[in-house]
């Protein structure tokens, strides 16, 4: 039987289990992400059942066998955690959808969930929310072995800032477009921004970055669109 103390970690993604409990699906610095059973939380007043929230800073204790071990014991990790609300909210709640699709369970990456802390705190500060969002899915994608080809184009030869380049996920950035495969045009000072995680400059690389990463990660996401996109659309038509 497994038994874990203490794991730092937040809950990303939650959903009821039989009469009174649930499954929570938390993402945590040394485990990965894990789904963990949280037994009668639903109809007990167990002290714990407020606390399991998204984007608190949480100490987490499990126990048991299998894929569904026992949540035993929840505690804060920390004095404070973000405030998030409005739009940043909800890219919040992008950043945990793209990590319950993209990562596999007990998949441990001490590196990503740095960078998640990260992102939570730099979407708490005004005005952060696409520099934010950029920056965590190039770093994400890079982690995972999927990154991308931000340097140097499909012939191998640097990144031109003036140059406009077609973006493949499978050829990289060309100067030239490859008849019958969908491409996003994007410059060369964008794809160099991205590559060094410095703040886009202009609405015309925040609009180049939003369509090339909304590429790259439907590519990787099989096509299958995510929900919280679709929800922040909605709601702040973006």
């Amino acid at each position: 039987m497994q038994r874990v103390s203490l794991q730092p970690g937040y809950v990303i993604h939650q959903r009821d289990f039989k009469d009174s409990s649930r499954i929570i699906e938390c993402y945590t610095q040394d485990y990965g992400r894990v789904a963990l059973v949280a037994k009668g939380v639903r109809s007990s007043k167990k002290g714990f059942q407020y606390l399991l929230q998204p984007f608190l800073p949480l100490k987490l204790s499990w126990a048991g066998r299998g894929e569904l071990p026992t949540l035993t014991h929840v505690e804060m990790n920390a004095a404070s955690s973000p405030h998030l609300q409005g739009k940043a909210l909800f890219c919040g709640f992008y950043l945990n959808e793209l990590i319950v699709r993209l990562t596999h369970r007990h998949d441990a990456s001490p590196e990503l969930y740095q960078c998640y802390l990260e992102a939570l705190s730099t979407l708490d500060q005004p005005d952060q929310e696409e520099p934010t969002l950029r920056r965590f899915e190039v770093q994400m994608l890079d982690i995972l072995g999927y990154g991308l080809q931000l340097e140097v184009d499909g012939n191998g030869e640097p990144i031109d800032p003036h140059q406009q380049y077609y973006y493949h996920v499978e050829t990289g950035p060309m100067t030239t477009p490859i008849p019958g495969i969908q491409h996003i045009p994007t410059s060369g000072e964008t794809l160099l921004a991205l590559s060094a995680g410095l703040p886009l400059a202009n609405e015309k690389q925040q609009q180049e970055s939003r369509r090339l990463m909304r590429s790259v990660l439907q590519f990787h996401l099989g096509g299958k669109p995510l929900q919280s996109r679709r929800v922040y659309q909605q709601l702040f038509k973006s």
